[in-house]
């Protein structure tokens, strides 16, 4: 049976931008699954949560299955990462508890994680400090793509259980 997944939120997966010519996150996914599966990209460069409410009212009917990431525009946009601190402390706490925020609604919803922190660990796997390189976005798709069960690779798991 054929699946379609759909790329939803920010630059993460809209980031053909920033690859200088190398494959973006959904060409690289579209090339690690199955080929009777479909991948749109509804994600845009520069959405913000807000805009997560356009993208879902845009999806195919005929999705089976969404991978989300945003957050990240309406960390730069709420200038948390330019305003002066008194130490580099200050700035990780703020980044800390937003991604809390993201990790506890995933978790009442009994949603799967990726980390990316856990995923894009070379600096070659970023094109600029935030936007995923065509390397980045392979590793991401790959991520995707085991998360997904349709890849021969092994994927480390862990269960948060809540309630």
């Amino acid at each position: 049976m054929s699946d379609h997944v759909v790329l939803l939120g920010d630059s993460i997966f809209d980031n053909g931008a920033y690859t200088r010519g190398e494959p973006d996150v959904a060409r690289h996914l579209r090339s690690l699954l199955p080929p009777d599966w479909k991948v749109t990209l509804a994600a845009a460069d520069g959405s913000t949560t807000a805009d997560l409410a356009k993208q879902l009212d845009a999806l195919p009917r005929d999705v089976t299955r969404g991978v989300l990431s945003v957050g990240g525009n309406d960390i730069l946009n709420a200038d948390i990462l330019d305003r002066p601190v008194g130490s580099t402390r200050e700035a990780r706490i703020a980044l800390m508890l937003f991604n809390d925020v993201i990790l506890r609604a995933a978790f009442e919803r009994g949603l799967d994680v990726i980390d990316l922190r856990l995923v894009c660990t070379d600096p070659d796997d970023y094109a600029n400090p935030i936007e995923p390189s065509g390397q980045g976005g392979r590793k991401i798709a790959a991520t995707i793509a085991s998360a997904l069960g349709v890849s021969g690779e092994t994927n480390r798991r862990t269960v948060a259980y809540a309630g």
